[in-house]
């Protein structure tokens, strides 16, 4: 009996653990239409945020089999309305390895998440992404979602 209470107690525990993750503020896809994702189709995110402070941010990706390079480039411009910042990165994610295997998890759309630097946010603050691809031809095909995740650090 106290073998089945402890395995009881585990199962509790570990429950609780996965279920007290960060839950998102924010979270938002732009779909890509099928027949892919035009050079000048820049996608545009506005987060509006009551209390100050940093936060964690993600960018995730879908992807088929379709998607005709190994990484994907990317340009991701941020600004905050009260904080005054205004930034550019640029993103590189790999999404097939050397042998043309996928990197990313599924079956027949892929996923790829990207950590970005964390931004510090004033009190109703609103933080502005803009993404576009840097890639060498003017419609990028495979490309389905794109989206945007962000936390409260210390959540």
């Amino acid at each position: 009996m106290p073998r089945k209470n402890s395995l009881m107690t585990l199962v509790v525990v570990m429950l609780t653990a996965i279920g007290c993750g960060q839950r998102p503020l924010y979270s938002h896809f732009e779909h890509i239409p099928p027949t892919g994702w035009q050079r000048n189709d820049t996608l545009h995110f506005s987060i509006t945020q009551k209390e100050a402070g940093t936060y964690g941010l993600r960018l995730s990706l879908r992807a088929t089999s379709l998607y005709p390079f190994t990484e994907l480039a990317l340009v991701v411009e941020r600004r905050s309305r009260q904080a005054g910042m205004a930034r550019a990165d640029t993103l590189f994610l790999d999404i097939t390895d050397e042998e043309g295997n996928q990197e990313g998890a599924g079956i027949s759309l892929f996923s790829y998440d990207a950590t970005l630097t964390p931004p510090t946010l004033e009190s109703n603050d609103t933080l502005t992404l803009s993404l576009r691809h840097i890639m060498t031809c003017d419609v990028l095909p495979g490309i389905a979602d794109i989206g945007i995740t962000l936390t409260k650090n210390g959540q």
